[in-house]
């Protein structure tokens, strides 16, 4: 096949994105990328949680929506994170700089957890801010 046919990187994306990280190096290697590019990132992205993996991989792939979902299932320790994303990159969140679709997503998939704790302070805090 004729290399000129397909974009490499869009390929190597593409298999980041199924989060199968085989594929990815695969993908990669089949590109003629030096190996010292690309075996450091998916061996840290290996080490990680699977929440906190899928997190990294969709802030990469520009998959804000999944971003936020992921790094809320990864535990309550990270939620504050999350928060602060969507304080220190408001243009990356295409609802806008209030980020209040966002903060709705996050409220939806922590409240069950704050829930079971009686967090309901810390959670109307971030919620507010």
């Amino acid at each position: 096949m004729n290399p000129r046919l397909f974009d490499n990187e869009a390929v190597f994306e593409a298999a980041l994105g199924l989060f199968d990280l085989n594929l990815a190096a695969i993908a990669a290697l089949n590109s003629h990328s030096d190996p010292k590019e690309f075996i450091p990132y998916l061996q840290e992205l290996e080490r990680m949680p699977e929440p906190l993996m899928h997190f990294n991989i969709d802030i990469e792939l520009q998959r804000f929506d999944s971003a936020l979902k992921n790094i809320v299932s990864a535990g309550d320790g990270y939620f504050p994170d999350c928060m602060n994303l969507m304080k220190k990159k408001p243009s990356d969140f295409p609802a806008g700089s209030s980020a209040n679709h966002y903060k709705y997503v996050l409220l939806n998939s922590a409240v069950p957890q704050y829930e079971k704790k009686k967090l309901w302070l810390m959670t109307a805090k971030y919620f507010l801010n």
